[in-house]
This record gives structure tokens, sequence and C-alpha cells, in this order.
């Protein structure tokens, strides 16, 4: 056996040695030349664990560190920290006591658990603290992904969905520990619909949100959800219009503001034309569906697109070329027209008057009337344009007399009217002093127009007796 030299073995026996006290020793986590006995360990507490989400609310933490024999460690040691949740402020490191501290802040409007974890080397610890709210104290709408939506049966969204958040006092959602149930409840607010919640009440989570989901029916109209909290936490009522199908040709009609305009007068006037189109339950067609109009005279805006109550409106507007005066009826007609839910076109029309010039004339007695002692006398007159149409509404006629008494069409105003009957007009002249002895006396009787088609005055003469 070959024999190791005493010096060669004295050297293998020194670095085993030293090898072995390297083993016990580490350089500081501060990075100081010092030496410091591992693994570290870590006693980790904090002042509360519980932090209100208010984004102001905080809690100190602690964390006490010492070496595997339960030395304190270096002064100056840094310890690391951090949270899933909210955060960090103000770490020290260790004292010479082993205490290295830190402050956890809430985040606002945030609640749930945070992890925090302290560490120092490679060692770490962990604890929890939880970000809480109040009890229920208002409830707000986070979304409502349709507004609009259609009968059952039809191609347009037929369910809304309401997402609702419960909050405390400080506008924190509710945690899970205050978890409310909401009921929800439909009011209806224009026509009747038979709209209905899919569920009547709901737990919230721990977001503090719940959701409501609202189902169309047959028909159309607008309604109201609410959602509260005990009967006395109440939201806001939100609105959802539901509308119908597509244009029935038998609910398509057409009408005007006014149905007589002095358009044979001045260019220039306005008459607002409104189509109303349903669908085959007589519900509001979609909002913005559109209407096209054409005029047979004049200008017509081209199209509009319908409202909730399906009904679409244009300016009518008097402009060259006008039908004929004389010789004419004064009738303009305006067509609108939109698609079914066949894919056909489908039309309403109707007509408007465009009214000319006031004529006033007095057709009888010729003048020189006599009314008798006690008697009385009729008057005829007309009052209408070349085209023997009326004039237009809110034109006013009234007659007067310099004696004797007068009775019939003495202060009339007109209507908004087509009808021919509006043009003609009587009053009755009566003696107003029966005694035979009183003298006869000569009469003016004075008939007055006035009207956006323009003022007329006649006048007639004869005596009462």
């Amino acid at each position: 056996m070959k024999r190791v030299p005493f010096g060669f073995a004295l050297m293998i026996l020194a670095v085993a040695m030293f090898a072995g006290c390297n083993n016990e020793e580490v350089t500081n986590p501060d990075g100081n030349n010092g030496t410091q006995k591992a693994p570290y360990e870590i006693t980790f507490v904090t002042g509360t664990g519980s932090l209100l989400a208010d984004g102001l609310s905080a809690t100190m933490l602690t964390a006490t560190v010492s070496d595997s024999t339960g030395d304190v460690v270096t002064p100056g040691t840094a310890v690391t920290f951090a949270s899933t949740v909210g955060s960090i402020e103000a770490i020290t490191p260790t004292d010479s006591a082993g205490v290295a501290t830190a402050r956890l802040r809430s985040e606002r409007f945030r609640t749930g658990l945070a992890r925090v974890v302290a560490g120092v080397g490679s060692v770490r610890q962990a604890l929890d603290v939880r970000f809480v709210s109040e009890a229920a104290n208002h409830i707000e709408l986070i979304e409502l992904d349709n507004p609009r939506i259609g009968v059952r049966g039809t191609a347009s969204p037929q369910t809304a969905a309401f997402t609702f958040e419960v909050r405390d006092r400080n506008a924190i959602p509710v945690d899970a520990s205050h978890a409310a149930t909401v009921s929800f409840a439909v009011v209806p607010t224009l026509g009747a619909t038979d709209a209905a919640l899919a569920s009547s009440s709901s737990v919230t989570n721990d977001q503090g949100r719940v959701m409501a989901v609202l189902r169309s029916g047959a028909e159309s109209g607008t309604v109201e959800v609410t959602a509260s909290v005990g009967g006395t936490i109440m939201s806001q009522p939100i609105r959802v219009a539901i509308h119908g199908d597509l244009p029935d040709p038998d609910h398509l009609s057409i009408a005007f503001e006014k149905l007589n305009i002095a358009g044979l007068v001045y260019y220039g006037l306005r008459d607002a034309v409104t189509a109303r189109v349903a669908d085959d339950h007589g519900n509001p067609v979609p909002d913005s569906t559109v209407v096209w109009f054409n005029c047979e005279y004049g200008i017509v805006q081209g199209s509009a697109f319908t409202t909730d109550h399906g009904e679409a409106t244009v300016d009518h507007v008097t402009a060259g070329p006008p039908p004929a005066i004389p010789g004419g009826d004064g009738l303009v007609t305006i067509t609108s027209q939109t698609v079914s839910k066949a894919g056909e076109y489908i039309t309403a029309s109707g007509r408007v008057m465009w009214s000319g010039p006031t004529i006033l004339e007095i057709t009888s007695p010729e003048p020189g009337f006599a009314v008798p002692n006690g008697g009385a006398v009729t008057i005829f007159f007309r009052v209408h344009d070349a085209n023997d149409n009326p004039l237009v509404g809110g034109t006013t006629i009234a007659a007067q007399t310099t004696t004797g008494l007068l009775g019939g069409d003495n202060d009339v105003t007109l209507p908004d009217t087509q009808s021919p009957l509006y043009t003609f007009f009587a009053v009755t002249v009566s003696d107003n002093n029966t005694a035979d002895t009183d003298p006869v006396q000569s009469a003016t009787v004075t008939i007055g127009v006035k009207s956006q088609n323009g003022n007329a005055r006649a006048s007639i003469t004869g005596t009462i007796d």
C-alpha cells in the first residue's frame, strides 16, 4: 500500500476544517461584510385583520426577524413587504430589536382578501387582511346592455340585462359579509306591455353586484325596472323601450299639422307631415325605421326615422310649382313610403290644401234693404279664395251695424278645414225699437275679414223702420 506524505495529509485536513466553518456563516442580506447565521425566522403580525375599503384606512405591519438560533439580526437588515390588494407604504428596515415595519393602506372601493407577505433573504411569511364594507345604503345601475328591445318573435334583441351595484354609505360595494337580497319590479309607463323579469330577486356577489334580466312579450311600450333592498333602499327607475315588428301595410297612415295653409299666397310656409307606422299587432315599429316622402307640389323633406311611438315627421314647404288658381282644387298630394315585413314597398297618401288670397262678397240682398218695424233681414255673404276653398284656420269674420241688432255669423273664427261649408255665412239685422212712432233710420252693415290669406271688408246699406 502506498503511503501519503505527512505534509500533504495536514493540508487536506485544513481545507476540510475551513469548509465546515463556511457552512455556519453567510453574508448579511444588507450587503455588510459581517456574518449572520442562517436560515432566518420571521414573526409577522398586523394591527388589524380587516380594513374599510375606502382608500384611507391603514394598518401597521410588523415583521420581527431572527436567525435560526433566535438571535436578533443585525440592525438595518432590509425586509421586503408586498400585498395582492392595497398599497404598502413607509417601509423601515430592522431596528436593534430585529423589528421591521410597514403600513398597508386599503384600495378604494375594492373589497376582498389581501395576501400580505414579508420576506428577508429566501424566507417568506404571509398573513391575510380583509378589505371590507359596511351595510347596504344605496343602489346604482352599473350597466344596461339593451335600452331598446323588440317584441317576442322579432329579429331584434328581446332581453335587457341590468347590472346593479349595492353600496354602503361610503360608496363601497358591499362585501360578502354584508351581502344583500335585491328585489326587482317592472312598472309599465307608456302603453300596456306584458314584459316580465326572469327572476324577482337575487343576492349580491362579493363585489356587491347583482343582475336582473327583462324579457319582452308580444306587446310594445315602455317599462321601468327598479331594484330595492328591504323595501327601503331603492334604485332610480331604469327605462327600457320595447318596440314592435316591421311595418304592416294596414298600419301606415299620414297626417298633417295643418290641413289648410296659405300656400297660394306665400312661399316658404312650413307644415309638419307625420307618417305613423305600426306592425300587424298595432304596436309601433322599431325605433329609427326609415320612412320616405314625396309631394305633388312644393317641397317635402325626403325621409325621416320613426320615434318610439312609430312616428316619422318631415316639413312640407310651400314653393313652386303651385297648384292652379283659379281652375284648380288647391289640393297637394303628399305620399309616405316604407318597407313592409315582407320586403315590399308600402305607401300612404294624404292631401293638404293650399288656399289663395281672400275674396269677400255679399250675395244677397241687393243694397237698399229695408227692415220693417219689428222685423229683420238676413244678409248672405261668402268668404273664400279663387278656387272656392275656405281660408286658413284662425281667420276671423266679424260684422257690425250702425243701427239695429245683429245676429248670426257676426263673430266667427274659422277652424283648420278643407270643407266648402265654411265659405257660406249669414248675419241677421233686426229692428231694435218696435215702437210705431220711431222714424225710419238708415243702416250700414260692415263685414270684416282678418286672415293670413289677406284682410278684406265689405258693406251693405239699407233702412230700419
